[in-house]
């Protein structure tokens, strides 16, 4: 029971966040950083993130999913795995 009402939880909040845009305000080497949010989501407006793509301070990511504590971003003008 317990795992099945953490799972509901994860897809109110996978639903909440996936495809809300943001700006990177820090940016490892790794893939791995910090985005921010004009409007707070889920009360707050920073938030790690993973990428697979390269991106720099103040490039543009939108969410595609939720990983633990990191929201999984990617650059908002790549669609579908290539860049506009």
């Amino acid at each position: 029971l317990h795992t099945a009402y953490r799972r509901q939880r994860q897809m109110c909040i996978r639903d909440r966040v996936v495809g809300q845009e943001g700006m990177v305000i820090r940016a490892g080497s790794h893939g791995e950083g910090a985005v921010r949010f004009s409007i707070p989501v889920l009360g707050s407006d920073e938030w790690m993130y993973i990428c697979r793509e390269p991106v720099a301070v103040g490039d543009r990511v939108v969410v595609e999913d939720v990983s633990g504590n990191s929201l999984i971003v990617r650059p908002l003008d790549a669609r579908f795995g290539a860049a506009d």
